[in-house]
Formats: C-alpha cells, sequence, structure tokens
C-alpha cells in the first residue's frame, strides 16, 4: 500500500513544504517535498495514524485503513 499526497496549510489552502509526515506506529517519517507533496510507500495495509507537523503550525492528525494500492490525500 502507498500514501501520496499534498500538505496545504489550514488557512490559505497554500502548499506548505518541509513539513514532516509520519506514520508513529509503524516508525515511518518522511518530509514533504517543497510544494507540499509526499509519498509513503511499501506500507502493509491495515489501520495507521497519519501525523503531520511543521515549526510554526498546528500538528495535524488522522487515523485511516490502508488497503493494497494507492491512498491520495490532502492534508490541511
Amino acid at each position: 500500500a502507498s500514501i501520496v499526497g499534498q500538505v496545504v496549510t489550514h488557512e490559505e489552502g497554500e502548499p506548505l513544504g518541509l513539513a514532516t509526515v509520519a506514520l508513529p506506529s509503524r516508525d515511518v517519517r518522511r518530509l514533504a517535498r517543497e510544494d507540499g507533496t509526499f509519498a509513503l510507500r511499501d506500507l502493509a495495509p491495515g489501520p495507521v495514524r497519519l501525523r503531520v507537523t511543521r515549526i510554526g503550525h498546528t500538528p495535524a492528525e488522522t487515523t485511516l485503513t490502508l488497503a493494497p494500492g494507492v491512498t491520495r490525500l490532502r492534508i490541511e
């Protein structure tokens, strides 16, 4: 399974680059590109908690169930 998406600001919906996108329970972390896009690949299907952090911004967190294939997200 994979998660691909983009991190954007909650206020304006502008890309939020260099945010950390993490699955804490699986010890997986990636840094979003400058345009806010990210990809987490080769993940086992099942439930996960996804957390996004960046200095100066309120952390965002969501829970989802990964299925085989690609899950697409836009995170504010």
